[in-house]
């Protein structure tokens, strides 16, 4: 999905039409999935799907300029704010895409 994500407008329009994008950000706000668990040296498989969640939303938020809204709506700067340091570039990308003025 990150991968098809990355190249395709169709994809991208489909995980928010189907609110895919809410169900990511809900899973991302789960306690198991806290950046303190995540640089625990035993949770790569955890680390892994945060990493390609919040790729495919960078995605989406590159892609779909009405995304924007629909994250903010999602409280996603709240849900992704904690993983600035282990996910790197994507996240960084997404949080001043979605904080930002219109």
């Amino acid at each position: 999905m990150l991968l098809i994500s990355d190249g395709s407008d169709k994809v991208c329009e489909r995980i928010i039409q189907t609110d895919l994008h809410a169900d990511m950000l809900e899973k991302l706000s789960c306690r198991c999935l806290s950046a303190a668990t995540l640089n625990d040296s035993q949770s790569n498989a955890q680390r892994n799907f945060v990493q390609c969640c919040v790729g495919i939303l960078h995605n989406v938020v590159r892609r779909i300029t009405t995304s924007r809204e629909v994250f903010r709506k999602c409280q996603a700067v709240d849900n992704l704010y904690e993983f600035c340091d282990v996910t790197n570039y994507p996240v960084i990308f997404l949080f001043s895409s979605l904080i930002c003025l219109q």
